[in-house]
């Protein structure tokens, strides 16, 4: 996660026209992240690495700024210049921006008013099934991911809760030891083990799958995106 970011914050990475906006809302980038900590596939990202972007064949855009206001944000058109290189994201627009507004901003309802951070509880799971079979049968989340404000969150740990910030995790000199010693969270064993998988995330280079397309002309692209994403109704460029 941390390699595919840095192409992002480095403004390595494009967007292509052809790609919907950015549709994903909180509870689907919580879910992405209990998804990842459950170790679940979030399937192959898809990435064309072009060397020279020809200017006039396509237009590009920008991911968002990583500080996301709801129904309002909007990529910027991306102004191609000369031998320019480039990875145009073909595939994972939607868990990518999910990503980096998490791990490097936030996420606002209004302008300027309330910007919500990605916060995971340590002290316990979901408590959302009845048993452990209804547990192993649904598709609730597991870990309790949640988007909240700072002054949420404050009242939280003054109730005595355990909330970290995901981006704290993420932090490179972000110890995970010394947290837990600090907050007294070392003889909890689901906070211990959450914590583990939490910083895992960031160093595992397993987390994600990657597909590079290389040295091949946009038919060629769309074609491998159509069939990548056929499932049982195949789709089509006009209706991606």
């Amino acid at each position: 996660i941390r390699d595919v970011m840095k192409g992002v914050e480095g403004r390595k990475m494009i967007l292509p026209a052809f790609k919907r906006e950015f549709v994903w809302r909180r509870k689907d980038i919580e879910r992405l992240f209990d998804s990842l900590l459950q170790g679940f596939p979030i399937n192959t990202l898809m990435f064309w690495e072009v060397d020279d972007i020809m200017n006039g064949v396509m237009e590009y855009y920008e991911f968002l700024s990583s500080k996301f206001q709801e129904s309002v944000s909007t990529n910027s058109i991306y102004q191609v210049r000369d031998n320019d290189s480039k990875t145009i994201v073909v595939d994972g627009q939607q868990r990518l921006t999910s990503l980096w507004i998490s791990l490097y901003g936030s996420y606002t309802l209004e302008k300027g008013k309330n910007e919500m951070y990605l916060y995971l509880n340590l002290d316990a799971p979901n408590n959302t099934n009845d048993s452990e079979e209804d547990s192993i049968n649904s598709t609730d989340s597991f870990y309790n991911f949640k988007f909240m404000p700072e002054h949420r969150y404050r009242t939280c740990i003054e109730n005595g809760e355990h909330w970290i910030r995901v981006s704290e995790a993420y932090d490179q000199n972000f110890k995970p030891i010394s947290y837990l010693l600090l907050n007294k969270l070392s003889e909890n064993s689901f906070a211990v083990d959450t914590m583990a998988k939490l910083s895992g995330l960031f160093h595992d280079e397993s987390i994600i799958n990657v597909y590079e397309i290389k040295n091949t002309d946009l038919d060629r692209v769309l074609n491998i995106l159509v069939r990548s994403n056929g499932g049982g109704k195949p789709l089509s460029s006009m209706t991606m």
